[in-house]
């Protein structure tokens, strides 16, 4: 009989791709998704992430919408090309409806302002994931 560990949390909930050209951003969302119980995998541009998603399987991405190159919107454009896409939610610096429409617009399921605050992640997964 397996002997549990007497550190070991609860299993994680699912593997987030995080796409974030900030390296500071990219810790902070790690450390608040990984509060919330998921395994992360990061990513510092939209072509990396494709690269990421072509060998796995995430239930969830939350991505920058200006990332050089291909910005965000591009990426989830992609990403719907390429079933099943995760549910998508859109980090950004710009607090106005017209970024927050177009990104919904382009397949986003929500859109949230920067810097990430665990109790707007916690909302927005719990309606993604009720």
């Amino acid at each position: 009989m397996e002997e549990a560990h007497p550190h070991a949390g609860p299993p994680p909930l699912g593997e987030v791709l995080v796409v974030d050209d900030s390296p500071v951003e990219r810790m902070l969302a790690t450390a608040v998704l990984r509060k919330l119980g998921f395994s992360v995998t990061c990513a510092a541009s939209a072509e990396q992430a494709l690269a990421r998603m072509a060998s796995h399987r995430f239930a969830l991405a939350i991505c920058d919408i200006s990332l050089p190159g291909m910005d965000g919107l591009a990426l989830l454009a992609a990403m719907r090309q390429r079933p099943p896409a995760p549910p998508c939610i859109v980090l950004s610096a710009h607090d106005d409806a017209l970024h927050a429409d177009a990104a919904l617009r382009a397949g986003a399921s929500a859109y949230l302002v920067k810097p990430l605050r665990l109790e707007s992640l916690r909302a927005a997964l719990g309606r993604l994931f009720p």
